[in-house]
């Protein structure tokens, strides 16, 4: 409880959102820092609702219409910001001496990425620029491609890999990107008339 106290108003005395001191102070005392909190499944439970609040809030803050302007050169800087990591990953796993399957997921590992830095941008007020957009949009394409391989690399390591699945797959982000980028806009016009 002093962590959750404590850490936010540290940031902010020294200009830095309230997050960033969450996030630091988590890491601080969490079980890669100084151990105090074990990682049992209420740990990650509590990370993974800070992350999906940090995403939440970074998606708030997102101009769908700049967005939309940009996202081709979202998809390129994501394809390379995806693909660069992911391969050296790889090679470095191999050079570990790493499986196949192993330095993959080392390389995913490598090529994810996350939105930690955007409370700061939001502070300093620009979140609208051209650049920050483009940025987000290639984290999103990022973490999605990374989860994508580590769902493949699950699949193979079960032995459940099959053309039905890279079908099943690839429809189901399909529908669920176009409820997000078509659905969800029109939703949110309709609910806030």
């Amino acid at each position: 409880m002093a962590v959750l106290v404590i850490t936010p108003l540290i940031s902010e005395s020294i200009r830095l959102p309230g997050i960033v001191g969450l996030i630091v102070g988590g890491i601080l005392v969490g079980p890669n820092g100084l151990g105090w909190l074990k990682n049992d499944i209420q740990i990650e439970l509590l990370s993974t609702i800070g992350l999906l609040y940090l995403m939440f809030s970074a998606g708030l803050e997102v101009d769908i219409h700049l967005f939309k302007r940009v996202r081709t050169r979202a998809l390129i800087f994501g394809l390379f910001t995806f693909l660069i990591p992911q391969f050296m990953g790889i090679a470095f796993g191999l050079w570990l001496g790493m499986n196949w399957l192993g330095a993959i997921l080392l390389g995913s590992a490598f090529s994810s990425h996350t939105l930690i830095a955007f409370p700061i941008l939001t502070r300093l007020g620009i979140v609208k620029n051209e650049a920050i957009s483009v940025t987000v949009g290639a984290t999103v394409i990022t973490d999605i491609a990374a989860f994508v391989v580590l769902a493949v690399v699950l699949s193979l390591q079960q032995g459940a890999l099959s053309p039905v699945y890279f079908v099943s797959l690839f429809a189901g982000l399909g529908v669920y990107a176009t409820l997000i980028l078509l659905g969800l806009p029109r939703l949110g016009k309709f609910f806030f008339r």
